[in-house]
């Protein structure tokens, strides 16, 4: 099996025994190899392909929002975060 593209515990490869794409989770490099569970598989190259880009997309997004958030801003924008910057909750003004 080749291995085509990784992202974090992501990846996308091509069995060359079978003809196969399959979208592998919980990619793990090892000494002898690596480790892997096959989460899905095709002939068709652009269904797996689209699988691995949108995990791969969530799990990115959800990285670069955790390490955001430690630096005080918003995981959804980058913009700094206003109540983590006061140290306080956001008070509804109502």
């Amino acid at each position: 099996m080749k291995i085509i593209a990784i992202a974090g515990p992501l990846a996308y490869a091509y069995d060359d025994d079978s003809g196969q794409y399959h979208f592998l989770t919980d990619y793990q490099p090892t000494e002898s190899g690596c480790t892997y569970v096959i989460s899905s598989t095709s002939a068709n190259p652009l269904l797996v392909w689209t699988l691995y880009w949108q995990m791969a997309d969530c799990y990115m997004r959800r990285r670069i929002g955790a390490a955001l958030e430690k630096q005080g801003m918003s995981p959804y924008t980058g913009e700094p975060n206003k109540n983590a910057a006061e140290g306080s909750e956001k008070v509804n003004e109502d």
